[in-house]
């Protein structure tokens, strides 16, 4: 069974992605080291700067809210990411490989040739999900189900990566990062786990990233890095705010 990598603070999408690379090529020999600094140098190049008075970059911490910017920064990184941490491994495959870069529907994922592309290692999928369930969550779910909309509040979507389908129970394999958990899920499962994230807001006010802040102490040197990046990053997140929109 392959090695999943757990993430580094708020920076589900991109360990998502290395764990789609290192899943759909079945590398099972890696260190979090050398993928934490890996990724920190992603974040170090393509987080939002200002610099002589124009806004650049692709993200403030390592989140992605929006399907086409997160497709754009992927589309970036994912050759040179590819080259870093699977070339060279165990069972290494052709350098030369393109990846295509597709945006789908949640339907999608009842579709045979994705199910047979994921059976194959032909293909691993980024898949957005609301990150914390709780007492108000299934009062939200209820009241869906009775037909109001749902509860419109802060919240905080997250990324998993769906690498595999297991047909005997008919169901999805999923790693995800923050839990450091590979788990598996029906497709009606997965699609009321996206549906969560309707009629909700993310509001950076609101943000302080301190359950990764509290982890620090216990961390290697590489992940670290991300970390003093991260913080740097929400100390200036006001002027941020004022050149650009990040809310959902």
């Amino acid at each position: 069974m392959n090695l999943d990598i757990n993430q580094t603070g708020p920076t589900c999408g991109i360990y998502g992605l290395a764990n789609g690379l290192l899943n759909m090529n079945k590398v099972s020999s890696h260190k979090k080291e050398k993928i934490d600094q890996e990724i920190y140098e992603l974040l170090k190049e393509f987080k939002f700067r200002i610099q002589d008075n124009e806004f650049t970059g692709y993200t403030l911490v390592g989140e992605f809210f929006k399907f086409n910017t997160f497709k754009r920064f992927i589309e970036n990184v994912i050759h040179e990411l590819h080259k870093n941490i699977i070339s060279g491994e165990i069972n290494p495959v052709d350098d030369n490989l393109k990846y295509e870069i597709e945006i789908a529907n949640v339907s999608d994922l009842t579709q045979y040739s994705l199910i047979q592309q994921l059976n194959n290692n032909e293909a691993f999928i980024l898949f957005s999900i609301l990150k914390q369930y709780n007492i108000l969550g299934l009062v939200d779910d209820i009241k869906a189900l009775l037909g109001f909309n749902r509860i419109q509040k802060h919240v905080i979507s997250h990324w998993i990566c769906i690498h595999g389908y297991c047909n005997n129970v008919g169901k999805f394999i999923v790693t995800d990062s923050y839990k450091g958990e590979r788990m598996n899920f029906t497709y009606e499962k997965l699609k009321k786990k996206n549906a969560r994230l309707e009629n909700k807001i993310f509001e950076w006010e609101k943000y302080t990233g301190q359950q990764y802040f509290q982890k620090k102490n216990t961390m290697t040197s590489t992940s670290k890095q991300i970390i003093d990046l991260v913080t740097e990053q929400l100390k200036n997140k006001e002027g941020y705010l004022k050149k650009i929109s990040l809310k959902v």
